[in-house]
This record gives C-alpha cells, structure tokens and sequence, in this order.
C-alpha cells in the first residue's frame, strides 16, 4: 500500500493551530542535580512561573531526551527568538525538563567501558523520573525523544511501563541502517561546530539562528561518547514495540520521511496501545525542533500530551 494511502487511512493526526502564549512571557530556569550510581547528572528545568514560589505547581511533567551527539539544553531550550521547545511547552502549563545522560552536557563522563549505550542511559532516565516522581508528586511522566534519544525513551518505556504517562518519538529509527559501518572503538569521539548544521535542511532554516545554535552546541559539547554510534552501527533494533504499551506518538519531518517512512511504519504497526498517532510535519527534517516548522511541532506534541 502506498505510505501516503497508509497514514490516511491510519492516524495522520490533524495538527491544531498552535496555541501558545507570547514568546516573551516568563520562563523560569533551574538546574536540578540527580546522582546515580555515584554519577551527577544534569536536569535541567524550565517552567513558567511569576515568581519562584509556584515553579512546579502544575503537576503535569514532561522530560526531553537528547540525541547521539548534542546534549539537552542547546537542542529543546535553545535561547534565541522563540526557539525553546521547553519554554513553549511551559506557557502551554507543562513543568518542561532535559536530562544529559552520562557523558553529554556538564554530566558525569560514562563509568561503563561501553560509554552509555542506550541500555546504560535508560538507568540514568530511571533515576531523572524518581526524582521527579518524589519531588513533583506525580506517578508518571511524559518522555519526549528525539533521534537516539527515542531509543533511550522507548526502552525506558518498555521496562518502566508505570512510570510513563505519554510517549513521543521524533527523528527515530527502528530496524537496522542499510549500511553497517564499523563501531568505534574509542570511548568518545570530537566534535566540530559545523556538524550542528548536519540534522538541519537547507530551506527549512533561519540562518543566524543555525549559528547561535552551533556555538551553544560545540560549547555543551566539544565531545561526546560513543555508546550511540555503538547502538546504531551494529545494535539496532534496540526496541520492541510490541512491550510499549503507552500512548505513543512518532513524528517525522517531510524530508525524513522520505528515507524513513517504511522502518517507522512498520514500528507503529506494532505499537499494541490504539492511543497512538503517527503525524508527518510539511517542511522539516530530522532537527524539525529546530526548523521553520517548529510552532506546528510544539502543537502537535503539546495537543497529544494533553490527551
């Protein structure tokens, strides 16, 4: 069956205008530390609030998950313009977090000689989720996933299934690439500011933002560890679907769907909760959070969030 036919006839869900509050408005900062295993890990808060007193008031919980290369503050709380996922999705009423697993951002490096694969980032994810279980008052979060952080995400989902309210995977892939390089052998691997530009479309892009962008990145970043490269070239899949049993949501931006339409249909096939979307987003790539199309991004997310 063609793939346009499919996601007619399936769930392409209908995105609503966005709405949001004014870009300008209020968004508190906080940076939060979680300790496993003797490891400090970044989680990073941003909620809107008048004052301090009434951060975390909401009772509504989501956590980003970031990607192989770039931790989570450049990517979904990006200062520039309105270009903060996390601060889009407060004003929406939603406590936004971002976790750097190990090795990523100003978290501890990897203690594993396997440098944070995604099975070893999962433990770093369950203990972000019981501290805010404990200090929130919730019984389960919502997790949104981006590129290997949806790998990261969805494991969690499959071996927590009580602590996850919603799911949402974007820029993903499931079943094993068409090419199989050889995983690195070393632990971390350099990075350059220029392959901040590689998720990004061209057309589909401010230009001044892609730099600001870059320096945040490299500067968060100058390495990262090589657990996801690891997973990627030689251990996909890393999920089930068939054991996610939350509502879940993929997203695909149009350019990626063009290579990645068939793997992510045949995962939401095997999605066994009928909650479940699969919404393609015109004018956008792998970065689609980044990209012009994002307001329609945050819509969709926030829309199905909300349940």
């Amino acid at each position: 069956m063609n793939w346009k036919l499919c996601l007619l006839v399936g769930c392409l869900a209908v995105v609503p205008r966005p709405a949001f509050k004014d870009p300008s408005a209020a968004a508190v900062g906080q940076q939060h530390w979680v300790t496993r295993a003797g490891q400090r890990l970044s989680l990073w808060e941003r909620t809107e609030a008048e004052t301090p007193e009434t951060v975390g008031a909401t009772g509504q919980v989501v956590l980003f998950l970031h990607g192989a290369t770039w931790s989570g503050r450049p990517n979904f709380d990006l200062q520039f313009e309105d270009y903060s996922a996390m601060e889009a999705l407060a004003a929406r009423g939603w406590d936004t977090f971002c976790l750097d697993v190990q090795g990523y951002g100003v978290s501890a490096d990897p203690v594993a000689p396997s440098a944070c694969r995604a099975a070893e980032a999962v433990l770093d994810v369950h203990a972000a989720v019981e501290y805010l279980v404990e200090q929130r008052g919730v019984e389960r979060v919502h997790l949104v996933g981006w590129s290997w952080g949806s790998q990261v995400a969805g494991l969690y989902a499959e071996e927590h299934p009580g602590r996850v309210a919603r799911l949402v995977l974007y820029g993903s892939r499931w079943q094993p690439l068409g090419f199989a390089p050889d995983a690195p052998a070393e632990r971390f691997r350099s990075n350059e500011r220029t392959g901040a530009f590689g998720d990004l479309v061209e057309g589909c892009y401010d230009p001044a933002m892609v730099e600001f962008y870059a320096d945040a990145a490299i500067a968060a970043d100058p390495e990262s560890p090589n657990g996801a490269l690891m997973d990627y070239f030689g251990g996909l899949p890393v999920l089930d679907p068939e054991e996610i049993k939350a509502p879940t949501m993929l997203v695909l931006g149009e350019h990626e769907a063009r290579t990645k339409m068939e793997d992510q249909m045949a995962f939401f096939s095997g999605l066994p909760n009928f909650d479940k979307r699969f919404v393609v987003l015109p004018g956008g790539g792998h970065a689609i959070h980044l990209e012009r199309p994002r307001a329609r991004w945050w819509a969709a997310v926030g829309e199905f969030l909300e349940g």
